[in-house]
């Protein structure tokens, strides 16, 4: 796209420095973090046809282009200056945080019994469904319901 056109205010900071040059992508940013990141200044170039809003980064360049008339795309670029290191640390820390460490914890006899009945019988069937065998208890007194069967049955 040809962005020559495209009067950039001196007065604003763009948030990808070399905007208007195809390069790789810096960042992708997901909808549920994009609005969070926007600022409320906005402003409109002269002809209308273009938005620069404000976000955490810089200003973004919005608008649309005679050249996509048939077509509709939305993108946004951003040349962020992280420190790959510092980035690298961060999510490090994130999964260290977030890693739920099964060798430490204990289990009940139940939840043994459970985990062994699974190991020992869980397959996938033709049709790509896993199955498993429900396990059962043998004493029927252990369900908690069978003394207020007796009771019921004996009054």
């Amino acid at each position: 796209m040809d962005t020559s056109e495209i009067k950039i205010p001196s007065n604003i900071d763009l948030a990808d420095k070399d905007f208007g040059i195809p390069g790789e992508i810096d960042l992708l940013i997901g909808c549920e973090l994009f609005f969070e990141l926007l600022r409320p200044n906005q402003l409109r170039s002269p002809c209308e046809k273009w938005l620069f809003q404000e976000t955490v980064f810089g200003y973004i360049v919005v608008g649309s282009s005679d050249k996509f008339e048939e077509k509709s795309y939305c993108g946004l670029a951003i040349n962020s200056e992280i420190n790959s290191d510092s980035l690298n640390q961060q999510l490090r820390a994130f999964w260290e945080i977030e890693t739920v460490d099964e060798s430490s914890k204990e289990y009940s006899l139940e939840e043994e019994i459970c985990e062994t009945q699974y190991q020992n019988t869980h397959y996938r069937n033709e049709e790509g469904r896993y199955v498993v065998q429900l396990p059962f208890k043998k004493d029927p007194n252990c369900l908690g319901i069978y003394g207020l069967k007796t009771h019921a049955i004996s009054s």
